[in-house]
């Protein structure tokens, strides 16, 4: 169940928003395979599973 919120939660960040934040910061800039996107749902779901 907390993965289909989960789910509905993530969809209303807007991916535009995280991507010009990427470019400001150049946060992606040696990352190969874990990107700053595939962090925050991480961070995200480490959150609200608690």
């Amino acid at each position: 169940m907390i993965a289909s919120q989960f789910g509905q939660l993530i969809s209303l960040i807007d991916d535009k928003k995280i991507r010009e934040s990427v470019k400001n910061c150049d946060s992606d800039r040696y990352v190969k395979r874990f990107k700053s996107k595939d962090h925050l749902i991480s961070m995200l779901f480490c959150s609200f599973k608690v």
